[in-house]
């Protein structure tokens, strides 16, 4: 073979000392010195790593205006509300409502419950018509307003579920 390369004025091909030939299990061959993996097979893939996140308990949805029908999710412990766009539920949009801390939803799950208590932030909240002074223990349909939004309250968590 090297006088028909070199009669045709070519080098014969060298092989470099890394080079190492293998099989892979769907018969391609490759340099496994230059791959680690077949070049022409997909990647093995690794397991992906489990998504941790609170489950959720509950929904506030809004029920009018040009955010009908928008819902957030509710998570165990505090849910704060506001229109900062990282916030548990954030009314970006309704100026009325204080950036942070405008009112907060509790969902405690030692006793099965959601409490909203008003926040440290400026702005007027109400639940089923009245003035949020003081912490309310919410119930399904309760009708909620932060600012000029109005919204339902609907928990999954209750009297006939939680998560175990």
């Amino acid at each position: 073979m090297a006088a028909a390369v070199a009669a045709e004025g070519g080098a014969e091909p060298s092989m470099s000392a890394t080079s190492s030939f293998e099989v892979c299990p769907n018969g391609h061959f490759y340099d496994s010195g230059k791959n680690r993996h077949c070049p022409f097979c997909p990647a093995e893939e690794t397991p992906a790593a489990p998504i941790l996140f609170a489950l959720p308990v509950g929904w506030l949805v809004v029920t009018e205006g040009y955010m009908a029908g928008r819902d957030f999710t509710i998570r165990p412990g505090e849910n704060e509300i506001g229109r900062a766009p990282d916030l548990a539920v954030a009314l970006a949009e309704d100026y009325t409502v204080a950036e942070r801390h405008h009112a907060v939803l509790f969902y405690d799950a030692e006793s099965n419950s959601f409490e909203l208590r008003r926040g440290t932030g400026a702005g007027n909240s109400s639940v089923n018509g009245q003035t949020l002074d003081s912490p309310v223990t919410l119930g399904a349909g309760d009708k909620v307003h932060f600012g000029a939004t109005p919204l339902v309250f609907i928990p999954l968590a209750g009297e006939r579920f939680r998560w175990s």
